[in-house]
């Protein structure tokens, strides 16, 4: 009798289901389409997630990971995993997100609603752009590269922050704009930065 192997997406919902993180680094498929971790996220399916939420490290998404509209009910934790494309997540409701070590194209979340905090430590991309967000606890950007042409590489305008704005330990912005690498126009930030 030949056994089916179990997909990615399953092993992913199955760990999401007790809490688990789903840790794929040193396996050879690797590979897990974008919409199955939005699937996760909302919906009938959200009932059965424990509330540590969908935790993945390694893994490599392949297309827009498109949370637009989305009220999540648990967090997303996405670690050194690697997208093809970008991150979208505007007006987006979500407990926490965490992105550290994680290499995507850029992050658009415009009008993001955020619980707790926003972890980006170490992250690779070219931008991101937060306007109009609004964070409970702190944004962790500490050790992230961000490199642009034309626009700045952090645009976080009109934002406010219930904790700390942290961009130390190695954080980069490049950018050949003539707005600047970073654009915190009037941002409110209540911890330190």
């Amino acid at each position: 009798m030949v056994s089916e192997a179990v997909s990615l997406e399953d092993r992913l919902a199955d760990a999401a289901r007790v809490g688990e993180l789903l840790d794929v680094s040193d396996e050879t498929d690797r590979e897990i389409p974008a919409t199955a971790i939005r699937k996760l996220l909302f919906g009938s399916v959200t009932e059965s997630i424990d509330p540590r939420g969908v935790r993945l490290r390694g893994a490599h998404i392949t297309g827009k990971l498109d949370l637009t509209d989305v009220r999540a009910a648990v967090p997303l934790a996405l670690h050194q995993c690697e997208f093809d494309e970008s991150i979208e997540a505007t007006r987006a409701q979500l407990p926490h997100l965490d992105l550290s070590g994680t290499r995507f194209p850029y992050l658009e979340a415009n009008d993001l609603v955020c619980e707790h905090d926003i972890r980006l430590r170490g992250i690779r991309c070219e931008w991101l752009s937060l306007v109009d967000v609004n964070i409970t606890g702190d944004l962790v950007l500490s050790g992230t590269r961000l490199d642009t042409s034309g626009m700045s590489s952090l645009t976080l305008v009109g934002s406010i922050i219930g904790g700390d704005l942290t961009l130390g330990e190695g954080f980069t912005a490049g950018s050949d704009s003539r707005l600047g690498a970073l654009r915190l126009l009037g941002t409110s930030i209540t911890g330190q930065l």
